[in-house]
């Protein structure tokens, strides 16, 4: 059972940022992202990448389409393969740490790449510990703002 209390005083969170659900019959938040590889040195590699993720409080860890590394500049033959679980099962990911820009803020991200992830995910590892988040179901949106 949940216990919920009221608030002592009502919170009051100006959103910076939102996204729309897709469209029906399934109501899902996407939002798009731009992200970015850089070497341990801070040089950017290859070129930054516009995207739309799945919001998806549910996953832990964000995953991608493999597609996106030849263009952000990640070789994904130097990345070890691990098997990851998740609701669907097991698969075989590669992982590397990118940056996203999380409402006017570049903020290092660990992403899975794995084959056939069009949209995207986007987990709360490190985005939910950077964001304040809220899901407007009802009015179909997603609002963001950092913290």
């Amino acid at each position: 059972r949940l216990n919920l209390r009221p608030l002592s005083s009502p919170l009051s969170i100006p959103f910076s940022h939102g996204a729309s659900y897709a469209t029906a019959p399934r109501r899902r938040p996407h939002i798009e992202l731009e992200i970015a590889a850089r070497s341990p040195a801070g040089v950017l590699l290859g070129q930054p990448v516009r995207t739309t993720l799945l919001v998806d409080s549910g996953a832990d860890t964000t995953m991608i389409d493999e597609v996106y590394a030849a263009f952000l500049g990640i070789i994904l033959d130097q990345l070890p393969p691990i098997e990851v679980g998740g609701i669907g099962g097991k698969v075989i990911a590669r992982r590397a740490v990118l940056m996203m820009d999380l409402c006017g803020r570049w903020v290092p991200v660990p992403v899975w790449f794995h084959p056939d992830m069009v949209p995207g995910l986007l987990g709360r590892e490190v985005v939910f510990d950077n964001l304040i988040v809220a899901f407007a179901h009802k009015r179909n949106a997603f609002l963001a703002t950092g913290v």
